[in-house]
């Protein structure tokens, strides 16, 4: 009984990760570094169910309601960075990017390249994407 019910852990499956293949943004297509080796542009990030999402959330909603912005000084560039901060520090890694992973680069890739940040966002926020058949 309980192995049946571990398909519902979502959680856990978030906390592993699981590897987004980047498409690009006009035909769809996966996008290889190397095409010939087979060699896939991905991001392994964790999910919305994983725990550190969770934490982050929430120490963010804490500074919100400790600063009490007003609607009317609602920054783009700003949100823009904190979404790509919580991007980075839930990306475990990335294969065949053309920069070496870290923090700051994932930051920096997220800033510069609005699709990978949707791909991104998108990915993670699908649970199917961290649930095995």
């Amino acid at each position: 009984m309980a192995n049946i019910l571990s398909i519902f852990d979502t959680e856990s499956a978030a906390e592993k990760g699981a590897t987004l293949l980047l498409k690009h943004p006009s035909t769809g297509e996966v996008v290889y570094a190397d095409k010939a080796e087979k060699k896939p542009l991905s991001i392994t990030v964790k999910g919305i169910d994983s725990k550190e999402f969770e934490s982050l959330v929430v120490k963010r909603a804490r500074q919100d309601s400790k600063g009490k912005a007003k609607k009317d000084e609602f920054d783009v560039e700003k949100e823009k960075l904190r979404t790509c901060e919580l991007y980075a520090k839930l990306t475990i890694g990335w294969e065949n990017l053309p920069v070496d992973f870290s923090y700051d680069k994932a930051v920096e890739v997220y800033m510069q390249h609005k699709d990978i940040r949707v791909q991104v966002g998108n990915f993670m926020a699908e649970r199917a994407n961290f649930i095995e058949s």
